[in-house]
């Protein structure tokens, strides 16, 4: 409430020592917070490093958001070198938990052949999954990777979603 002025006035180092207390007693979603406040430099001293640490420790834990952007962190090499091996393997596990822009990034990864050996079959896979949220971006991906596939790679990949929920985590 501090840090966004809700019910309150704007206070951003008041609203920091709430979001620090709360991440240093393990809270994901305060650690995934406080780490965009030090990426961005808001209310603290701009510090890619320990938004870094922050973001990895809440996606260890499972906060999905975080495994998402430490994913596309090391996608675009933004705070980090640039490993698309390392990228791969966070948003999978977003993906896994049902995050649909995880799935789309993931969907990309694997019809580009980035991090991952090129496979179309999984490439459609993730992208019809994250077609589900109605992105138009995962339709338009998803369609055209369908026009360069074969019919029998089509059906096994229709295949693999039948049926698919996303992991409880």
């Amino acid at each position: 409430m501090y840090y966004e002025g809700r019910g309150t006035a704007r206070n951003y180092p008041e609203g920091t020592r709430w979001f620090r207390r709360a991440a240093d007693a393990g809270l994901a979603q305060s650690q995934f917070s406080l780490a965009a406040m030090y990426e961005e430099g808001r209310g603290v001293e701009h510090d890619l490093k320990e938004a870094l640490r922050l973001r990895e420790l809440a996606a260890r834990q499972g906060f999905a958001p975080a495994r998402l952007v430490l994913g596309l962190m090391y996608r675009q090499g933004h705070g980090v070198a640039r490993d698309d091996a390392e990228s791969v393997k966070w948003l999978q596990l977003a993906a896994a938990q049902g995050n649909y822009d995880a799935q789309f990034f993931l969907g990309i990864a694997y019809a580009n052949g980035q991090g991952v050996a090129r496979d179309l079959v999984q490439a459609y896979v993730w992208l019809s999954r994250a077609a589900r949220s109605r992105n138009p971006d995962a339709v338009r991906e998803r369609d055209q990777l369908a026009r360069r596939m074969t019919l029998d790679d089509l059906r096994r990949a229709r295949l693999r979603n039948r049926g698919w929920r996303r992991a409880v985590r």
